[in-house]
């Protein structure tokens, strides 16, 4: 369980900031899901 636990902040440190959607490019659900939380 607190393997789990130090990896959950490892994550949500990988994506600090939402990348920006480029023109021509395909919107993923996963990709704003994981922006958005």
């Amino acid at each position: 369980m607190e393997l789990q636990a130090s990896r959950s902040p490892r994550r949500r440190a990988n994506c600090p900031v939402p990348s920006p959607i480029l023109p021509g490019e395909p919107v993923d659900p996963i990709n704003l899901l994981s922006s958005s939380g």
